[in-house]
Parts: C-alpha cells; structure tokens; sequence
C-alpha cells in the first residue's frame, strides 16, 4: 500500500506553531515568510482586518489593552485548505476590566499557493 502524498500545509502549520511557541512579542517575521500581503483576520465576533496594515492596528490595540504573560499553541492539525491550531493565552486586561486568566481559542488558517490568506480564531462560549 502506498504512502498517502504529504499535506502542502504541513511545513506552513508547523512554521506558525513553532512560531507562536516561540514567544515572539511582533508577528512581522512570520507575517513576511508565511502569509499574503492582502491576508485577512478574523474574529470571534466576526470583525475582519484585511490587510497587514490594518492586522497590525488589530494587534496594536490588543497589545496595548492588554498584558500577555505566555502564548503556547498546539498542532498543527492539518486539513485540504490549510490548518488549525488550539492556542493557550496567559492575559490580563491592563485596565483590570477582567482579571488574569487563560483564554483558549482555536485559530484555522486558510492557505492559498503556499501563503495564509485568511486567519480565523474561534473561542468557547463566554459568561
């Protein structure tokens, strides 16, 4: 019986977990390797960046609302068009509007011609 073909999105999904496990404070290295200039990301609550831009205001905001002690992700799990992660969040908001904790989410990344086109993060419900 023959080895099924290897996931094109393997090599990708394990760059950005491997990335994030790294504990990079800017996402700009991973963004120049790993993902199309025009890529978009995507909320939970269905707000859309699009563009790095406009991704980086995102993360801008977030970094500066919020304390971040440790990020660890788990995966990649591999799929047709692209892969997801399950990504462990240490934070605190700085204005003390929630309290320390670990959020959990699952981010699924969607990958055309060898770049991540879109990021989607998924959360539990809340309350």
């Amino acid at each position: 019986m023959s080895q099924p073909p290897a996931n094109p999105n393997a090599a990708i999904g394990k760059a950005v977990v491997d990335y994030i496990n790294s504990g990079a404070k800017s996402d700009a290295a991973l963004w120049d390797a790993h993902y199309d200039p025009g890529f978009s990301s995507v909320e939970q609550d269905g707000t859309t960046h699009t563009g790095r831009d406009k991704v980086q205001e995102k993360h801008d905001w977030w970094n500066g609302a919020h304390t971040v002690h440790s990020v660890k992700a788990e995966g990649p799990y591999l799929g047709h068009s692209g892969f997801s992660a399950i990504i462990q969040i240490d934070v605190e908001a700085k204005d003390g509007s929630f309290p320390r904790m670990t959020m959990q989410e699952i981010a699924t990344y969607t990958v055309e011609t060898g770049k991540v086109v879109r990021e989607e993060f998924m959360m539990p419900p809340m309350g």
